[in-house]
């Protein structure tokens, strides 16, 4: 995707965008780290030590890994205008406008907008 694809949107848009996808991508992470521990329990469970030999806990095991890959894979996905990647958040939040709006003075560390954008302020910062 070209980089200006979020051209379009002004950087407290950006910013209410970002956070929104923020939420889907980590619970996307949380998913992935629950996999991880389910697996890592599964393994070392007294019921995989007697049944591990068997074609159906193999499947089982293959499953859960490459589940675990594609979630992997799928938080790097390229950057998507509809995703939720790290890389579409990054190309989000890229950009001396954004910056800007995050801290507007060097010395400041609170958010400056424009008063007639307050509504959709007030949404991205609820």
């Amino acid at each position: 995707m070209d980089k200006k694809e979020f051209s379009h949107l002004e950087a407290v848009e950006k910013l209410f965008v970002a956070r929104h996808r923020f939420k889907m991508l980590s619970s996307v992470l949380f998913d992935v780290l629950e996999l991880n521990e389910q697996k890592k329990a599964f393994v070392n469970s007294h019921f995989f030590e007697t049944v591990h030999r068997q074609d159906s806990c193999q499947l089982l095991l293959e499953t859960m890994v490459n589940y675990e890959v594609a979630q992997i894979c799928r938080i790097w996905d390229g950057v998507d205008p509809t995703g939720f990647s790290i890389p579409t958040i990054a190309d989000l939040l890229h950009g001396d406008d954004v910056r800007k709006a995050l801290a507007p003075d060097e010395s400041e560390s609170t958010v400056e907008f424009y008063p007639h954008k307050r509504e959709l302020i007030d949404a991205v910062f609820e």
